[in-house]
């Protein structure tokens, strides 16, 4: 376990555990992703704007229904698919700038 100080002269810490290296070894090369997003109306336009400018496919789910039910249908339409990973983006997230550079 490693601890983090949430703040200069602060008693409190967190613990976490890094992930285990094993697993980043078991990703292929070059993984099929399909990005998912759902929204009940709307989506923001930097996101919108993200989700077009993406090497993988983008599946938008939208319906009138509860977040929950709307995740359900993201993961019956991924496992639906031969893709490797799903990549799930709300519609009111704007994406950081680490992800606008790096994807």
């Amino acid at each position: 376990m490693n601890n983090l100080t949430l703040a200069p002269g602060s008693r409190d810490e967190i613990s976490f555990a890094f992930p285990d290296r094993s697993i980043l070894e078991s990703v292929k090369p070059d993984p099929s992703v399909l990005i998912s997003c759902i929204t009940r109306e709307s989506i923001h336009a930097q996101t919108a704007q993200w989700l077009a400018n993406q090497r993988y496919e983008v599946d938008i789910v939208q319906l009138p229904y509860t977040i929950a039910h709307n995740r359900n249908v993201q993961v019956e339409r991924f496992l639906a698919t031969k893709y490797d990973y799903i990549f799930i983006v709300d519609a009111d997230v704007l994406p950081s700038l680490i992800l606008l550079r790096g994807c």
